[in-house]
């Protein structure tokens, strides 16, 4: 009985000293305060991308993380990329994620660029669809 008492203890301890940290939180727009389904969140562990997705509630999670300090990034469609180191260490680590919306650098507009190109025929009406031969340039 001493020798399982003892084995217990000893694989209990070895099993919480080499389990990690986790660093949860969510990803939430910094306009609106809504949070980001399917977001991607990238966290760099000594070089190698742990990538995970968003929840639909915009609720991330990584777990069992080396301690130390990691790189932490976030991406979402006409979003700023997200980039801070964050501190891990063997507990629990909370970390909202506030992304900043691409439009509103430009003054808040909905400016796009928008790939435009031009006719094939110089002479192509674009409201009617409508292409003008040479006869009826003539007439004009």
């Amino acid at each position: 009985m001493k020798y399982f008492i003892l084995l217990l203890s000893i694989f209990t301890c070895c099993s919480l000293y080499s389990q990690g940290g986790t660093l949860q939180g969510k990803v939430i727009d910094k306009l609106l305060g809504e949070p980001f389904p399917f977001a991607s969140v990238t966290l760099t562990v000594k070089g190698n991308p742990i990538e995970v997705h968003t929840d639909f509630e915009g609720f991330y999670e990584f777990k069992n993380i080396p301690p130390g300090i990691h790189l932490i990034t976030a991406k979402f469609v006409s979003y700023i990329d997200f980039q801070e180191e964050v501190t891990i260490t063997n507990s629990l680590t909370f970390l909202d994620i506030i992304m900043k919306d691409a439009r509103t650098i430009c003054g808040g507009g909905y400016d796009y660029y928008i790939d435009h190109k031009p006719p094939l025929h110089k002479n192509a009406d674009m409201t009617t669809g409508y292409t003008y031969s040479r006869r009826d340039m003539k007439r004009w």
